[in-house]
């Protein structure tokens, strides 16, 4: 079976963390993540349509840092890291099991 996982971006996974502290993200950080979440979207309806499961990985992200870890690397490289890897990867097995998948 064929799931699409969608990994949010960094900018992503810490909006709501700029946010809370009142940073005013406009300009280009506003467009972009107006943009991820326009194609996210997008993808979500193309898997309905298609019947494929959706996960997103974004939320295992948002939990490492909320649990005081840091998934990406502290510069401007939006890639993840070792422990961003494993959050990615624990999301995705956790979403599988709860699918019978896995």
């Amino acid at each position: 079976e064929l799931v699409v996982v969608w990994i949010t971006t960094k900018e992503h996974v810490f909006r709501e963390r700029v946010e809370a502290q009142g940073v005013s993200y406009a300009g280009v950080f506003s467009k972009l993540i107006d943009r991820e979440e326009r194609v996210c979207a997008q993808v979500a309806r193309w898997c309905e349509d298609a019947g494929m499961p959706l996960i997103d990985a974004g939320a295992g992200l948002e939990e490492a840092i909320e649990k005081g870890f840091q998934p990406y690397p502290a510069s401007q490289d939006g890639h993840p890291n070792a422990i961003g890897h494993a959050a990615i990867a624990g999301t995705v097995a956790e979403e599988l099991k709860a699918r019978g998948i896995l």
